[in-house]
């Protein structure tokens, strides 16, 4: 009974988990159209592009589900009038700007690759600065908070059917690998 005090309600785990596919999946379904597909159709033989969209999905899903599991952890271990009151706009809001973060270093990846870690703290503490700022905001905000909430509304059609096609990649990977 402790335990479910210090979680959010189902709902607000739906929704959040939702929010938090779409960036990721999102990601993961440009750089396949940007970068892959065109590719590994050329290379490939149909089956095999299926497999490799599978994978890259499956990926997608997991890295999801871990991301959102630190978040869950997260609301545990932190007051409820912290975190988990507000689970669903800032939980999104963490997402969606730690996705924003990574793609800007999948941009400049060559760069960070030779980076040492004098060059790297400043990026990591302007990262973690903007988290809990933006935290700060959408809790002290009651119109961002709203505003959230009425984004994850629309966009958990979207998210659903991304967890449908994920969930199908999950499959095809059990499969070809059975």
């Amino acid at each position: 009974m402790a335990l479910r005090r210090r979680l959010p309600s189902a709902k607000d785990t739906v929704y959040a988990f939702l929010a938090c596919l779409v960036p990721i999946g999102g990601w993961s379904v440009f750089r396949m159209l940007d970068e892959g597909i065109p590719v590994w159709v050329l290379q490939m033989r149909p089956w095999d592009v299926i497999g490799t969209v599978a994978y890259v999905q499956a990926f997608a899903l997991f890295e999801g589900t871990v991301i959102f599991a630190g978040l869950l952890l997260l609301a545990f271990a932190l007051p409820a009038r912290w975190f988990r009151d507000q689970f669903v706009p800032i939980a999104t809001a963490i997402v969606y700007a730690s996705a924003a973060w990574f793609v800007a270093a999948h941009q400049n990846d060559e760069t960070l690759r030779t980076w040492g870690w004098r060059q790297l703290l400043p990026w990591l503490g302007a990262y973690s600065a903007s988290l809990l700022l933006l935290s700060a905001a959408v809790h002290r905000s009651v119109r961002l908070r709203t505003l959230i909430s009425s984004y994850v509304d629309r966009v958990s059609v979207l998210a659903t059917t991304y967890l449908a096609l994920a969930a199908m990649g999950v499959i095809i990977v059990l499969i070809r690998n059975l």
